[in-house]
């Protein structure tokens, strides 16, 4: 299995990654969120594609408030696999400027055939058919 690690906090699971962005080093915090129904960021810098949605979109934050989001794209990013960091990305990532964090979305890596699992204050999101995987995986 290939895992990629996280921590759990407080009850709440915490995703740390480093994000790459034109050659440029620039380090975000990703939170894995287990209630975002997409991954998302408030970072217009990390995109290397972005469409714009024809109508901004509403999403509901943590609070209740109403944000909105613009559009969505791709974001290449770094993922610590087996002890060392590997080239990935994350597609279809919203914008939500108004957000504060970026949130990687535990339902949609669900949706995708990714399992969560915790254990012992820590949290992996894993693959079960890992072996036919390449290390640059396809977060969507």
């Amino acid at each position: 299995m290939k895992f990629h690690s996280a921590t759990v906090v407080d009850g709440a699971y915490g995703f740390v990654t480093e994000m790459f962005h034109d050659a440029i080093e620039t380090r975000s915090f990703w939170f894995a969120d287990n209630g975002a129904t997409d991954h998302m960021t408030y970072e217009d810098n990390l995109f290397v594609s972005y469409t714009n949605f024809e109508e901004p979109k509403p999403d509901r934050a943590g609070n209740n408030d109403i944000i909105l989001a613009y559009g969505y794209g791709r974001i290449n990013t770094e993922m610590f696999v087996n002890g060392k960091w590997i080239p990935s990305f994350l597609t279809d990532v919203w914008y939500v400027p108004k957000l504060g964090v970026n949130l990687f979305s535990l339902f949609i890596a669900e949706m995708k055939g990714y399992c969560i699992c915790t254990e012992n204050s820590q949290s992996r999101i894993c693959t079960e058919n890992s072996q036919s995987q390449s290390e640059s995986e396809d977060w969507q």
